[in-house]
């Protein structure tokens, strides 16, 4: 296993065999995302699409005191989720591990300001590979002013398991400014929201798919807005017509837990995670908000024991 750090650009974990997964974290883009995620090569995730430009691989945001950091947008309204660095790099043979520092910022009001930060590299294990392939500098904001919403930590273990990848991310949300804020699920045309962790597939995946939770549901009538403490979407992937798919679990420590969950296959597939799917959270200041969430990326379909058996020995790992 390698991983390779582009500073202010991106970082890439390389199983071998085609397997990656990519974070985009240049600081010109709205949001950090995770595109390209390939097996064998293929690309399973779908970035920037002309139908929704703002769905970007496997994403986490939603609506912070009606400041929209999910959609995109310019001035008031919106927001962007700033990277200030790379911290906790690791890789040995089976696993790697880093951590973004992102601050959340409100476009178009006052207070702006810009920080350094940087990429803080540690000694790598094993035969891995941790390489920066251009000089460390600063993290930028790129013009963008603005106040700061949150202050968030988000953690990534990426493990080669005995099928597929393995991914578990962790955030940890606290609030910049007494009494707190508002995360909000509120979206148009949607009685479920879709803003949380939410997962764009691969185009050719969009209508060969099929939805599953653990609550024994089985397509978007019987998945979508339900509580379950996992959601997986197959499909096959390209012309090969290679099967593949994606579970999205939930940690049993998360507020709310079972999560609700944003699905739907027509006119393409999506899965969101969503803590706000049908209620508002806030977030107090003085009290982080931690959310715990794994993704199974593995080649072929998978039953529902199959799934559940690698999500609790996921969810018991203590990794998790």
């Amino acid at each position: 296993m390698k991983l390779v750090v582009v500073p202010e650009e991106r970082i890439t974990v390389d199983l071998g065999g085609g397997d990656s997964v990519t974070w985009q974290i240049a600081n010109e883009l709205p949001k950090p995302f995770i595109h390209p995620l390939t097996l064998s090569g293929n690309p399973v995730t779908l970035a920037s699409p002309y139908d929704h430009v703002h769905h970007r691989g496997i994403m986490f945001a939603m609506k912070v005191d009606d400041v929209n950091y999910w959609e995109e947008g310019e001035g008031p309204g919106f927001g962007v989720q700033r990277v200030k660095s790379v911290d906790g790099i690791w890789c040995d043979r089976e696993s790697a591990r880093f951590s973004l520092q992102i601050e959340w910022i409100a476009l178009g009001t006052q207070g702006g300001r810009q920080r350094a930060g940087g990429l803080a590299e540690e000694p790598a294990g094993g035969a891995a590979t941790v390489r920066a392939e251009s000089s460390v500098g600063p993290a930028r904001l790129d013009g963008a002013q603005g106040s700061a919403h949150i202050a968030e930590t988000r953690s990534f273990l990426v493990e080669r398991i005995e099928r597929g990848i393995l991914i578990t991310w962790r955030s940890r949300l606290v609030a910049e400014g007494v009494p707190g804020v508002v995360l909000s699920g509120k979206t148009p045309h949607a009685a479920v929201s879709y803003y949380g962790l939410g997962v764009r597939f691969s185009r050719a995946m969009d209508l060969s798919g099929e939805h599953l939770n653990a609550a024994g549901g089985r397509g978007v009538d019987e998945t979508h807005g339900s509580r379950a403490a996992w959601h997986d979407y197959a499909g096959l992937l390209d012309e090969a017509n290679i099967p593949v798919g994606i579970a999205v679990f939930d940690h049993p420590k998360n507020p709310r837990h079972p999560t609700e969950w944003f699905a739907m296959q027509r006119p393409f597939a999506y899965v969101s995670a969503s803590l706000v799917a049908t209620r508002d959270y806030p977030l107090v200041a003085g009290e982080p908000l931690e959310l715990t969430y794994g993704l199974w990326v593995r080649p072929g379909q998978a039953t529902r024991d199959e799934i559940e058996a690698v999500y609790r020995g996921w969810s018991a790992s203590g990794l998790s």
